[in-house]
């Protein structure tokens, strides 16, 4: 799908996405996933250098919600190596990791990013964003979070 097709919606959501936490959010099949993808593959390509780190609640449904879908919109630009928890996009090292409990923030503590794309936010622990959010200490480091709609709260 290249830019010129998203709705109008999309297309602003990806223009604006500029903050330093970018959240995707509305409703089952509104095209935020596509989009919170798109705008990441573009910040592999122009955001600072550093490491980056792609989370979710575990490393299948990474596979599937994340890297699946990056596979299929640039090829062969994305190797995922499973074994090391690594993907590798545009040369841009990325770690893949699993936040599904309270110590999950152990696996990132003492790290530092440039960059981070999490899939479905609000079913990570809030230790682990919290975490991560001290962690984006690169200046001009980014998250950007995809979530369906669950509760009001």
């Amino acid at each position: 799908m290249e830019i010129e097709t998203l709705s109008s919606k999309q297309l602003e959501c990806f223009q604006q996405s500029d903050a330093r936490i970018n959240l995707f959010e509305g409703p089952v099949r509104a095209g935020k996933s596509f989009i919170a993808l798109l705008r990441w593959l573009e910040f592999c390509r122009s955001g600072p250098p550093g490491a980056l780190i792609i989370c979710g609640r575990t490393d299948k449904t990474i596979k599937r919600n994340i890297i699946s879908p990056l596979q299929d919109m640039v090829g062969p630009a994305v190797q995922y190596s499973i074994g090391k928890g690594e993907v590798t996009i545009y040369n841009r090292t990325m770690y893949v990791v699993g936040a599904n409990d309270d110590r999950s923030e152990a696996k990132i503590r003492g790290s530092e990013f440039a960059g981070a794309l999490l899939d479905e936010v609000t079913l990570l622990p809030e230790t682990f964003f919290k975490m991560l959010l001290s962690r984006l200490s690169i200046p001009g480091a980014q998250l950007f979070a995809s979530t369906n709609p669950d509760s009001p709260y």
